[in-house]
């Protein structure tokens, strides 16, 4: 990929990534893996996780990561520009006039619509990614799936957000010394 490929293609990503992070990863995978091959499967799983757990938006991580496996640091503030450059240039302006017209009940409306467009696109990258975890290896499956569920248990039972996440990072190396991969 050129430098321009992965400009125009992270700012195509930012104007059909509606739902924020997980739904970005999805539509890198398959701009980057899938459809032009520049990064290996392999290669682009492991960057998943550091996307998600690092400080930030874990959309703009995984623009930096592809940008920077693919053509170094200038790939990766290209591919960062890109992702930012379609809300700069329409969600922000949008949510400015939403927010001057939310008394008129037809624009309240559009407010929940896009609620409702974001939140099914989040679905619809959980699902993609969950079926990830389902194609995986045995004990990478049941591993992966027990962890989540942990997980999800925790944040059902009131667990503080914060702690869920520190104790994920110091138990999920100690997972995968259990785990053949």
């Amino acid at each position: 990929m050129t430098l321009g490929e992965i400009f125009i293609t992270s700012v195509k990503i930012g104007f059909l990534s509606y739902g924020g992070g997980n739904t970005t990863i999805v539509l890198f995978h398959r701009e980057y893996v899938e459809k032009r091959k520049a990064i290996d499967e392999e290669t682009f799983s492991h960057m998943i996780g550091p996307s998600i757990f690092v400080p930030g938006p874990s959309g703009l991580n995984i623009a930096y990561a592809t940008g920077m496996e693919v053509h170094g640091i200038v790939g990766a503030i290209l591919s960062m520009v890109g992702i930012m450059l379609p809300p700069l240039l329409i969600v922000i302006p949008l949510w400015l006039i939403l927010k001057k017209t939310s008394e008129i009940p037809a624009l309240s409306g559009l407010k929940l619509a896009l609620k409702v467009v974001g939140g099914t696109m989040a679905l619809y990258a959980a699902l993609v990614i969950l079926e990830r975890i389902l194609s995986e290896k045995g004990k990478v499956k049941v591993a992966s799936l027990a962890y989540g569920l942990t997980i999800l248990a925790l944040l059902a039972l009131g667990v503080n957000l914060i702690l869920v996440v520190i104790l994920s990072i110091i138990t999920a190396p100690l997972l995968g010394i259990f785990v053949d991969t």
